[in-house]
């Protein structure tokens, strides 16, 4: 049995729910998945009903209870020594197995790997691309609006059959100032994306999408055409992913939400730029390029 995790916010779930289902095709097996919430003992509702994808097949806490606690690291760092000796002996002699990610973004050989013979549990965000090689025409396919509606709107309409050239634009701020483990992007790096898709693109107009518009109003100061898109808010925030997807380009957040939004773009001539800088610690920036297709721009 293979279960994968599926945990945190929506751009997080698509990553974790597209390793899965590749995992399934690829070895031609049922793969299972774990709703976690971090801090609480209740499932996670997932988000991505908003898609047309299948029914998550859920793993049963029977399946996966032999895994936990998944860190034992706690009990080292509470001078409990006890428990951390049996449960890292207990790991060690299991045949099934947790795979963890050593490093965000790290393509992973185990992947090419698998024993169907045995177990396996998958933690982590498999944000990485060369896992969906081969496969991205299908996932493209199940990242569609369940409700086809919120791609008839008067926005939707205006970016799908603009003559325009046509640039999502993504301010991520919100919980970035409070995360630790990512930080909102430095305005230059904005400015320096923006300069590289005039010297790139005729006359481009911006879709600059935001959770904190305000913000946006108050700071963002360029000679640009843009139009702010700040509609979409708390459950139907989904929708700028889709809306960011129908652009002809795209200027990135450090931020799995406009990743999805430039990925789920099939034009493969489309221009991608990105941020070289992922995460606010640099050690966890080890492997951060690999989040990025080699075809997308990183400054």
């Amino acid at each position: 049995m293979i279960v994968v995790n599926i945990k945190n916010g929506l751009g997080n779930q698509m990553f974790q729910y597209a390793f899965g289902r590749v995992l399934s095709w690829k070895y031609q097996c049922p793969v299972y998945f774990d709703l976690l919430r971090d801090g609480d003992t209740s499932p996670l509702i997932s988000d991505l009903d908003v898609f047309t994808i299948d029914e998550i097949p859920e793993a049963k806490f029977e399946d996966v209870k032999q895994y936990r606690p998944f860190s034992v690291r706690q009990y080292r760092d509470n001078k409990q020594y006890f428990k951390y000796i049996y449960y890292k002996l207990k790991r060690m002699l299991q045949p099934d197995r947790l795979i963890t990610e050593p490093f965000p973004s790290m393509y992973m050989d185990i992947f090419n790997q698998i024993n169907l013979k045995k177990n396996y549990y998958f933690l982590g965000f498999w944000q990485n691309p060369r896992f969906f090689d081969g496969y991205e025409e299908q996932i493209r396919n199940f990242y569609h609006p369940s409700n086809p509606a919120v791609l008839q709107t008067k926005t939707a309409h205006e970016i799908i059959s603009s003559d325009e050239n046509t640039v999502s634009l993504h301010f991520r701020r919100g919980d970035y100032q409070t995360s630790g483990f990512l930080a909102p992007l430095e305005m230059d790096y904005y400015h320096q994306a923006i300069q590289l898709v005039k010297e790139k693109i005729e006359n481009p107009f911006f879709y600059i999408f935001t959770d904190e518009p305000e913000w946006v109003e108050q700071n963002f100061k360029s000679d640009i055409r843009f139009k702010l898109i700040s509609e979409n808010r708390g459950a139907d925030s989904y929708i700028d992913v889709l809306l960011m997807s129908k652009c002809k380009s795209h200027i990135m957040a450090n931020s799995t939400f406009s990743w999805w939004g430039a990925w789920l773009d099939a034009n493969p001539d489309k221009l991608v730029i990105a941020p070289k800088t992922w995460y606010a610690y640099d050690d966890l920036n080890k492997y951060s390029h690999e989040i990025t297709p080699e075809t997308w721009i990183r400054i």
